[in-house]
């Protein structure tokens, strides 16, 4: 039987405890704990999102840069994953355009693809320790017509493809319903069933996955009086640790808390054993009966690679904190929660080193990371005669100077035009337009733009050659 022994103790925290205790049925001491960085803390590194980009920083929060320079909070990337080898992925976009991002932890795009879904897009993206597998989630639709009128069905879906190219492993989709996968080593998922209060683990070979528990073993009493749903577990890769948001219910209060339980075979069992004792951090009352990501207020918990410390992102405010704990099964009161980056969501923590940012020479002996041009060259477009007005673009789309800086990565805060003639500057030309004059008849026209950003050392790209009739 599923039994929470303890919950973490902090003053701060009293009420939570209180409606903890209540919901729960665990008695812990109200004794103080400060708090103290996990020994885990300096285990590789994290990947996270912040305001729309992901970055990365070693897992006691230093060393923080972004890896993408395009996302924005109206499209971000949304959850980062990397493997042991640093390859970073993450996805962005919505419904069947939207892709998935493999990139190098200093940023350099080593793939873009989208991965074998129906209509609706994936949702949800892991890699396997290893890099092999991606593991992702789906949304479809089914039409039942046994009913009048006909009604539609909305299912989710674990799905397994290639993760270097995104091409689909072999086996029937739509066999696995279930949300949220994470990784129990390199051979096996961990995974949220869609009913949200089974816990569930699949090998990506095998046709369907196995029940590992259910919320209700964990009462005994039943579920008649309380609803307990389990959020996005995720298993340390000993097998020896579970991490879960779990929504707690009752007629007369409600409460979410992440939860940290001991476990044994999880990664090599057929079926392990049910979770035994643990320790709940209590993170304040969900806004919604049936909770998303952003109404539970706790979300993403991965592991350290010793399997002792769990990272999670809590909901403070409006803002997503990334903290780890490093619980003392059987002593919760001997650690708390540790803040280890603010404005961070959707962590993700890999024993991958942290890769040093790419340098170039800069002033007085000082390093500087370069800007980089990350579009397709430019061109030059329009009539090639002499009073003609000609323009630079990409794409065929005019490249005005609010475009050409979301052109730079990171984006430049500054860009200039300088159009040359024979590869020699023409005086007053420097706007992103140029009505050709007679000297420049039969000559190769370029136009060079160059991008600048306070930290970083300035970057130029020029245009294709066009020549003048």
């Amino acid at each position: 039987m599923l039994v929470l022994l303890a919950l973490v103790a902090t003053p701060a925290r009293a009420a939570d405890r209180t409606r903890a205790h209540a919901l729960l049925g665990v008695s812990a001491s109200a004794t103080g704990g400060g708090g103290v960085t996990p020994a885990g803390a300096a285990l590789g590194t994290i990947v996270f999102v912040r305001r729309g980009d992901v970055w990365v920083a070693r897992a006691d929060g230093t060393g923080a840069r972004p890896v993408t320079s395009d996302g924005t909070v109206a499209d971000p990337y949304r959850t980062p994953t990397q493997d042991d080898g640093g390859n970073v992925y993450a996805l962005r976009g919505h419904g069947a355009g939207a892709k998935v991002s493999r990139i190098a932890q200093d940023g350099t795009l080593l793939g873009r693809y989208t991965v074998p879904v129906p209509s609706f897009g994936p949702d949800f993206v892991a890699v396997s320790p290893d890099g092999t597998t991606l593991a992702y989630e789906t949304m479809f639709a089914s039409t039942d017509c046994s009913f009048t009128p006909c009604h539609t069905f909305f299912a989710h879906s674990v799905e397994y493809a290639v993760a270097a190219t995104g091409a689909a492993l072999p086996g029937a989709h739509g066999v696995i319903d279930a949300q949220f996968a994470s990784w129990a080593g390199s051979g096996r998922t961990v995974l949220q069933a869609t009913s949200e209060d089974r816990v569930l683990l699949h090998r990506p070979s095998q046709p369907s996955a196995v029940e590992w528990f259910a919320s209700c073993l964990s009462y005994l009493e039943g579920c008649n009086d309380t609803d307990t749903l389990n959020f996005e577990p995720a298993v340390n890769r000993q097998g020896t640790r579970l991490a879960l948001a779990r929504l707690e219910q009752s007629t007369t209060s409600s409460a979410a808390y992440l939860l940290v339980l001991s476990a044994a075979g999880a990664t090599t069992v057929d079926v392990p054993p049910l979770p035994g004792a643990g320790c709940a951090v209590p993170v304040g009352v969900p806004t919604a009966d049936f909770p998303g990501r952003t109404d539970l207020m706790v979300s993403a918990p991965s592991f350290s690679s010793d399997g002792e410390t769990v990272l999670f992102a809590e909901l403070s405010g409006s803002t997503w904190t990334t903290r780890s704990y490093r619980p003392v099964i059987g002593n919760c009161e001997a650690s708390d929660p540790v803040t280890v980056l603010n404005d961070a969501a959707e962590p993700s923590w890999s024993p991958a080193a942290l890769v040093p940012a790419r340098t170039v020479p800069g002033k007085r002996g000082t390093t500087q990371a370069p800007l980089r041009w990350t579009a397709k060259k430019p061109r030059v477009r329009g009539k090639a005669k002499v009073g003609a007005k000609v323009r630079v673009v990409v794409k065929k789309k005019a490249l005005k100077k609010k475009a050409a800086r979301k052109r730079f990565a990171p984006h430049a805060t500054t860009v200039a035009y300088q159009w040359l003639r024979d590869g020699k500057r023409i005086k007053k030309a420097t706007t992103a337009t140029y009505r050709l004059r007679k000297a420049d008849r039969r000559t190769r026209l370029t136009v060079r733009i160059t991008g600048k950003r306070k930290g970083f050392t300035k970057a130029t790209v020029i245009s294709r050659a066009r020549r003048v009739k």
